[in-house]
This record gives C-alpha cells, structure tokens and sequence, in this order.
C-alpha cells in the first residue's frame, strides 16, 4: 500500500456507519473563539450571524471514516442533519486526489449529511457571497434575517447563482474588481487586489446525491487497502 497522508486524518480503520449519527450534543450556536487560524475566527464570526438561531455549532469536529479518523473545521447541527464546512486545499492540484478521497470517505461513511468546501482566498475576499451559495443550497439552515442579509450583502454576480441540489460546484465570474467592489473593500489597498481570484467556487457533497462521491469514496477504499469483503459492504450497498 502506498505511503500517504490525508489532511487533517490520522490512520485508523473503522466501520462505516450507515445511519445518521445522533447529535453531538445540545445545540448551541456561539462564536466561541479562539480558533486555530484567523481566517476560521473571521468564517465563525460571519456565519453566525446568519444560521438559524437553533442550529448548533462545533469546531473541529472529529468524525470516523472506513479508513481514518477526520477533522471538520466546522460542523453545523440542525434538527438531525449534520453540515460540514471546511476551509481551504479546494484550489490545491497536487493535493485534489488526497481531498476528493477525504471528502468522499467522509460523506460516504455517513458522518454528515452535507459537506461545504470553501477557498481561502474566496473566503478572504468575498464571504458574503460564498455563504450565499450555501444559503441558496441549504436556505432552512439560514434564518429569514439571515437571508436578506446575505442578500444585500452578496455582489451582483452572485445575486442570480441559484445552484441546484445535485450540484457539487457552484462558481461566479467577476470582472476586474476595484477596491470597493469587494468585502470590507476599504481595508484592501491596490496592490492586494492582484490575489483576488476571478472566480468564485464553492465545493458541495450531499448524502442524497451518492453520484457525485460514490466512485472517489469506492476508489479510496481501494487505495487504503480496505478489503474486497468490505468493499462489498459499503454504505452505499448497505441495506
């Protein structure tokens, strides 16, 4: 078996759980730092605002795979559904592999029903229209005043993205922004501007859509040495 690394993993093999997993514990929505990295002080502060104000909020939350053990940077509980958010590696070629196998064990195993991937730099420089993705995908997790929030904050590119439930990739194109076209423009000088991404992409996995992950969750199976029997048994398979 080849030697690799899974980010935010520590080899361990476990059994994939067809079932829901049962709350973490009693919701609760707070920004509650402090938080590892600045950015995911920042992405916490923002998405409370705008959650519903029943919906409960973990960090670092770690979830069991068929081959690892994963740490989701966010986790959101609403009623019985589980919404991973995770921040970062989407732009990362060398490391898209690794990731899909990640991202696809973990929705494969059953431990979150949704999963968001987000870039750093669209998170840097447009959150508001990041979260207004997932609000078009997800809108019950998103209070009503969360909504129209997001609205009005959201640019004009972003305003029109209506993405589908079975899609996985939501993108907006922007023009060549100036300095107040963007997030907080007045903190951003001229020359910052040259790491604005021209697009915007927002990375989404569902349970219900196995389409999407099935193969990547089959292939990382097979990487990581997981036997025929079990293969035979995954949780897409499972009655």
């Amino acid at each position: 078996m080849p030697e690799t690394t899974l980010l935010h993993t520590s080899p361990r093999l476990t059994k994939a759980s067809p079932e829901p997993h049962h709350p973490l514990i009693e919701p609760s929505l707070f920004y509650d730092p402090p938080y590892e990295r600045p950015l995911e002080d920042e992405f916490a502060w923002h998405l409370v605002k705008y959650l519903q104000p029943i919906t409960g909020l973990r960090y670092q939350v770690k979830v069991e795979t068929p081959c690892t053990n994963a740490w989701i940077d966010f986790v959101v509980e609403h009623g019985a559904r589980r919404i991973g958010f995770e921040i970062g590696n989407l732009e990362e070629e060398k490391d898209e592999e690794q990731i899909g196998y990640r991202d696809a064990l973990v929705i494969g195993s059953g431990a979150l029903d949704v999963l968001y991937r987000f870039r750093v730099a669209d998170l840097l420089y447009r959150p508001h229209d990041a979260l207004y993705l997932a609000a078009a995908w997800d809108p019950t997790l998103f209070s009503k005043r969360g909504h129209i929030n997001l609205h009005t904050l959201a640019s004009p590119e972003a305003r029109p993205c209506r993405p589908r439930p079975h899609q996985t990739i939501a993108q907006v194109s922007y023009e060549a922004p100036g300095v107040d076209d963007l997030d907080e423009g007045e903190n951003r000088t001229a020359s910052e501007l040259q790491d604005v991404p021209p697009m915007l992409v927002v990375k989404r996995l569902s349970r219900a859509n196995s389409g999407a992950w099935l193969r990547e969750y089959d292939a990382a199976l097979v990487h990581f040495g997981v036997s025929d029997e079990r293969l035979e048994h995954r949780w897409a398979k499972s009655a």
